[in-house]
């Protein structure tokens, strides 16, 4: 059977401040064929998210002089839950608009020091003027609209906790995290704040 990609990369994403190698740092996977066509692999560990973008540029640089077809997976989410963006007042398409929003808020240097916790309370001051959705943030963090713990339940109700592919997920087994949630184990709110411009960059 034919395979439908030439080559896959998959992209361990990371928040973490400061430059970092190791665990909890970023790191990069790549399956491409080699002078036989057989899929060989190589693992890239880099120590700020700035590296990890310009080497994914330059593998997919690399891929497009070849014609081939690259598969490219990340470990954050590229969406929110419905209505996030009708919420924040965004125009247009909703998915797009949230991709911009976060281009134009974000702020990650290449030493790894960002801003996603200003901008999780900015999102939380234009959705809700309150602590909720997005919260968890380490002490030093902590706001006005963004708070160290999950909110009371019953805050935000009409706002929804998951994505439809993290509900439909959920009536299984597996129990992923949702995108408000910052900080913590498991968590992939800060990622997703972070991940998306790198994303965004990358397609132009």
């Amino acid at each position: 059977m034919a395979r439908l990609f030439d080559a896959y990369i998959i992209a361990d994403w990371t928040a973490a401040e400061g430059r970092k190698l190791g665990d909890t740092s970023l790191w990069l996977g790549v399956a491409k064929r080699d002078v036989r066509f057989r899929l060989y692999t190589e693992t890239h560990n880099v120590a700020t998210r700035a590296e990890g973008e310009a080497l994914l540029a330059s593998l997919l640089a690399e891929h497009r002089k070849r014609g081939d077809r690259v598969l490219v997976g990340f470990d954050f989410n590229f969406g929110f839950p419905a209505g996030t963006a009708a919420r924040l007042k965004l125009t247009g398409n909703p998915w797009s608009a949230m991709w911009k929003f976060l281009a134009s808020n974000v702020v990650d240097k290449p030493d790894n020091t960002n801003n996603r916790y200003q901008v999780a309370a900015k999102i939380n001051r234009l959705m809700t003027d309150e602590a909720w959705p997005m919260w968890g943030a380490p002490a030093n963090q902590a706001q006005r609209w963004l708070t160290t713990t999950k909110p009371p339940a019953g805050s935000g109700a009409d706002i929804p906790e998951y994505r439809a592919t993290q509900d439909a997920v959920r009536k299984g087994k597996l129990q992923p995290k949702s995108v408000w949630q910052m900080h913590g184990a498991g968590a992939v709110g800060g990622q997703t704040l972070i991940g998306i411009p790198a994303v965004r960059r990358l397609l132009v």
